[in-house]
């Protein structure tokens, strides 16, 4: 019970480095391409880029870990001021409270259920 309390305590902490790592990879998907570089190759990450593609006769991708350690670092950085700021500022004024057990569920969810949406979009285009 005695730990179960004390993670409570951090669960801005908690929810900053869940919040920060979703965040870093989801940012696998924008492109942010360099001022010069190979060509056919597309870069992704934001700040730093940490998922090269390069498209030639076979299509290649490089991960970099560095880049990817680093940009959650960044997030979970960016993120927990912003959750401290909501739970200890904002939310007394409003006279609520934040509930972290009614995230689990849909953080549970979102990946399975997004993966029958893009299944089922993409039965769309077959059909």
């Amino acid at each position: 019970m005695r730990l179960a309390s004390r993670i409570f305590e951090f669960r801005s902490l908690i929810g900053a480095i869940i919040c920060g790592v979703l965040v870093a990879l989801a940012t696998g998907l924008v492109e942010n391409p360099p001022g010069a570089s190979i060509i056919g190759a597309r870069y992704y990450g934001h700040p730093l880029v940490w998922r090269v593609v390069i498209i030639s006769l076979t299509t290649r991708v490089d991960f970099r870990f560095t880049g990817l350690a680093i940009d959650i670092v960044f997030w979970i950085a960016a993120i927990f001021p912003v959750l401290m700021i909501t739970e200890k500022v904002v939310l007394p004024k409003l006279g609520a409270g934040f509930d972290f057990k009614k995230l689990v569920l849909p953080l549970v969810l979102f990946i399975p259920l997004g993966l029958v949406m893009d299944f089922t979009h993409e039965f769309g285009h077959a059909l």
